[in-house]
C-alpha cells in the first residue's frame, strides 16, 4: 500500500505493548499518536511535518479513548501504556498551526468523535478518519475542515485534493474510489500467495456440510456446530 504515515488504532494493541513494538520497528513509515504514552521507549511521536514541495504538511496522530480510559481493547493488554482523551492533549499541539500550511488529524476515534473535534479545532484542514468503518463519499465538510473516512477492510481508498492560492487552502474535496476496480497486483505478493494455495494441506478434505453458508452468521454457525461436536459440549 506504501503508506507514508499511519496513527495508532485500537486492534494494534491486540497483541499488547511489546507485540506493538515489534510491529513499529518491523514497518517501513512512521507512526504518530499524541494521546499514547509509553512507560518504554517506542518510536511513536505525537506529530510529524512532512516537507512537501516546498510546503509544510503538519499531521497529529489520535486514538480513540474509551469511558474506562483506554481504547477498545481488553484490559490485559494495557501494560506498558497509558491514554488521555484527545481533546484535552490537541491544545498543546495548536502552535503546529502557524508552523505549517497544512495541518491534518490522522484520528481511529470514530467519525462522531472527528466531528466534535473539527467543531472545538477548526485549525485543522482535514482529519482523515477511521474506527467507526463509515465510507463517507461525498465532500464532508465541518466549517473549513474536511472529515474523510473509508470504510474498511481497505475495500475503498478516499483521495483527497486541496488548491492553493497564494499559500492559501482556497479549495478542497474528496472522492472515494472502490480498490476492487484497480486491476494491478503486485507479482511479489500473488507469487506468495500461490505457493501457500498450492500446499498439499489446503487440498485435504476435513469435512462436508450440505448446508447452504451465504453469510458470515452461517459460516459463524457451522463453525461453533463443529466445535460443539467435537467437544461434545451441550452449550
Amino acid at each position: 500500500v506504501h503508506f507514508n504515515l499511519s496513527t495508532l488504532g485500537n486492534h494494534e494493541f491486540d497483541i499488547g505493548v511489546e507485540g506493538l513494538r515489534n510491529v513499529v520497528g518491523w514497518s517501513d513509515f512512521d507512526y504518530v499518536c499524541a494521546n499514547a504514552y509509553f512507560d518504554d521507549r517506542i518510536n511513536i511521536k505525537p506529530y510529524k511535518i512532512i516537507d512537501y514541495k516546498g510546503l509544510k504538511i503538519g499531521f497529529i496522530g489520535g486514538i480513540q479513548v474509551g469511558a474506562n480510559g483506554i481504547p477498545d481493547f481488553h484490559p490485559k493488554y494495557a501494560k506498558g501504556v497509558s491514554f488521555k482523551p484527545i481533546e484535552e492533549v490537541l491544545p498543546e499541539y495548536m502552535y503546529l498551526r502557524k508552523q505549517c500550511d497544512m495541518l491534518f488529524l490522522i484520528s481511529h476515534c470514530g467519525l462522531e468523535a472527528d466531528i466534535e473535534i473539527a467543531k472545538k479545532f477548526p485549525q485543522f484542514d482535514a482529519i482523515f478518519g477511521g474506527h467507526s468503518h463509515k465510507k463517507i463519499e461525498r465532500t464532508k465538510l465541518i466549517g473549513n475542515t474536511m472529515i474523510t473516512q473509508s470504510g474498511k477492510n481497505l475495500n475503498y481508498l478516499t483521495v483527497s485534493v486541496f488548491y492553493f492560492t497564494n499559500g492559501k487552502i482556497d479549495y478542497k474535496a474528496q472522492q472515494v474510489f472502490s480498490v476492487k476496480d484497480f486491476a494491478k497486483k503486485d507479482e511479489r505478493i500473488q507469487k506468495m500467495v500461490d505457493e501457500f494455495g498450492s500446499l498439499d494441506i489446503f487440498s485435504k478434505v476435513v469435512g462436508h456440510n450440505d448446508a447452504n453458508i451465504d453469510s458470515k452468521e452461517s459460516l459463524g454457525c457451522f463453525m461453533t456446530d463443529v466445535m460443539r461436536e467435537t467437544t461434545k459440549s451441550d452449550l
